[in-house]
């Protein structure tokens, strides 16, 4: 959605005059927690990104500039000249509130939304999809920082993002899961987990399996040792020869296949 906020036309008109071919001319870079910064064979740049960024960078912005600007705004500037902003509305996912829903009945005590937009609209998105806590206008170290104030050594920390700029957070938690099909390779590589789609309610469906699935290794242990310690036990005594014991030993390892073939068969709610 393009801003409707006025912006210079001696400033576009500055950079159509160039007659840039984009796709051929701009050396284009990604500044982490910045934004977009392309160079021109001429010496011209031009960026695109966040605030502080721009203006970290010599353009002067007003502060009563897209200050009404609903979603999250990036803006756009040529050699220090501002042209203007574009502002993008969030749209929440179907799937969202029903994953956090989901998220709390496996036990998770807290949700965090950290994000590096506006606080007006990650409030509102918080608030819709029942968010215990919002933190915006983070950096990505700031992400990190956030995320080892929230863990510590009674709490254990799950993350979830898809970004570059998530992936120092993916790597800091406990456990970081990356959402594949929409992610960065960086934001991947730095995950515990890739979810290969975008289906939101995959995460608390991994959280599920890994619980069965721990649960499950815990009763192969317990069934492995007791056939073991009990065909032994009575080839000790002479209920069964020896050749006996051993052979009904092996059932351990049939009992183990049946109790894990369980998982595939167990039917999920997510």
């Amino acid at each position: 959605m393009a801003s409707t906020h006025p912006v210079s036309r001696a400033a576009i008109d500055h950079v159509e005059e160039k007659k840039l071919a984009y796709d051929k001319d701009l050396d284009v870079r990604e500044v982490s927690g910045g934004g977009v910064e392309g160079t021109g064979s001429d010496g011209t740049v031009i960026r695109f990104g966040r605030r502080e960024w721009i203006e970290e960078c010599g353009c002067a912005i007003p502060a009563e500039f897209a200050a009404d600007a609903m979603g999250s705004v990036s803006f756009v500037s040529c050699n220090e000249r501002l042209l203007g902003c574009l502002c993008f509305g969030d749209t929440l996912r179907d799937d969202a509130k029903k994953s956090i829903e989901a998220l709390r009945e496996l036990g998770a005590e807290r949700t965090v939304l950290l994000t590096g937009d506006r606080e007006e609209p990650a409030k509102i998105i918080g608030e819709r999809i029942g968010i215990d806590e919002v933190y915006a206008r983070l950096l990505p170290k700031d992400k990190m920082d956030r995320l080892r104030a929230l863990g510590g050594e009674e709490h254990s920390v799950l993350a979830v993002g898809d970004g570059i700029n998530d992936a120092l957070a993916l790597r800091e938690a406990d456990v970081g899961i990356a959402m594949g099909a929409m992610g960065s390779d960086l934001a991947i590589e730095s995950a515990d987990i890739a979810l290969m789609n975008n289906n939101l309610t995959n995460i608390p469906f991994a959280i599920d399996l890994a619980k069965k699935t721990r649960r499950t290794i815990y009763q192969n242990l317990v069934l492995s040792v007791l056939i073991s310690v009990l065909m032994i036990a009575l080839s000790a005594f002479g209920v069964i020869s020896a050749l006996a014991g051993s052979i009904f030993h092996n059932f351990g390892a049939f009992a183990v296949l049946l109790n894990s073939s369980r998982l595939l068969r167990d039917e999920t709610k997510y």
